[in-house]
């Protein structure tokens, strides 16, 4: 199976996730170039006997993404499965906050943000159940009693991995981790955004991790 990074000629570099393709998923005509790109990296697993390929993105709102993932599965003509993890609504709000939205002007306070947010899964879904049936999705609440105490172990069962012995994991980072900071310190991260590029930056959160 294969992690694709799209970036790379053997699609073998670091990827934390594959936002980037869908970046302008909004915009019909790049409908055509995404496909493209998975019809290429299929083509590269053909010829290294690869037989899965895992795709990885948290932003699935956009009313687009099911649309041209069905493009995509269709012009491939694969199996496929959508693997989906639910947060708990105020646990996703707060991890939010507490990783980017604190650094955003818009945003005085957590309750704020809130106000702002309508996170009802169901009716977030509706658009993908125009074009997916219920039978193509694994769902999966986002708890322990559920998935246990590391989410990554409990996805490699799902797409078929069961021996982790060989596995190298990264180093624990802001990239790859959300920091439960107190609230003693998410009020002087707050207080920091004018040292702050933008809402992806996390240097004063790293200074903070130390």
């Amino acid at each position: 199976m294969l992690y694709p990074d799209f970036k790379t000629k053997e699609y073998n570099g670091s990827c934390l996730n594959h936002s980037e393709i869908f970046l302008n998923i909004d915009e019909k005509e790049q409908h055509q170039e995404i496909i493209e790109k998975f019809y290429k990296c299929a083509q590269f697993c053909k010829e290294k006997d690869l037989d899965k390929i895992i795709i990885s993105w948290e932003h699935y709102i956009s009313t687009q993404y099911p649309n041209v993932i069905k493009q995509v599965i269709q012009a491939l003509k694969c199996n496929f499965k959508i693997i989906l993890y639910l947060k708990r609504q105020d646990l996703l709000l707060e991890s939010a906050w507490k990783q980017w939205v604190h650094k955003d002007p818009k945003y005085e306070s957590i309750q704020e943000y809130v106000q702002t947010n309508d996170l009802n899964y169901l009716e977030l879904m509706k658009t993908w159940f125009n074009y997916f049936k219920h039978t193509d999705f694994i769902l999966r609440p986002f708890e322990r009693n559920t998935i246990g105490d590391d989410i990554r172990f409990d996805f490699l069962k799902i797409i078929g991995i069961k021996d982790f012995s060989g596995f190298s994991f990264p180093e624990q980072t802001n990239k790859n981790t959300n920091k439960g900071f107190n609230p003693e310190i998410i009020e002087i991260l707050k207080l920091c955004k004018s040292l702050i590029k933008d809402s992806h930056d996390h240097s004063v959160i790293d200074f903070m991790s130390i």
